[in-house]
């Protein structure tokens, strides 16, 4: 029998925390899978794809990332909060 996995849940940099200039957040994808990210909402296979980094929008805001494996296991969500003021 073969058991597939869900993958492990997406790393994402930088850490939250507070921020004064413009910052890129990066999500680790590993081959074979997916990343679906939202701000301030849980993410599914609508939200919007990661495919190059993103930009860190003004303010407070919370980023929601899922893996989604080839074989449609889904990973647990990573959160990280972000608050940027410049």
């Amino acid at each position: 029998m073969i058991v597939l996995k869900a993958p492990k849940a997406p790393k994402v940099i930088p850490k939250s925390g507070d921020y004064n200039k413009k910052t890129e957040i990066k999500i680790t994808v590993p081959d074979g899978c997916k990343a679906y990210y939202a701000f301030d909402s849980e993410p599914d296979l609508n939200s919007t794809v990661y495919e190059q980094p993103i930009s860190m929008p003004v303010g407070y805001h919370r980023l929601n990332v899922i893996l989604v494996a080839a074989n449609g296991k889904t990973s647990k969500m990573t959160a990280m909060e972000y608050y940027l003021q410049y």
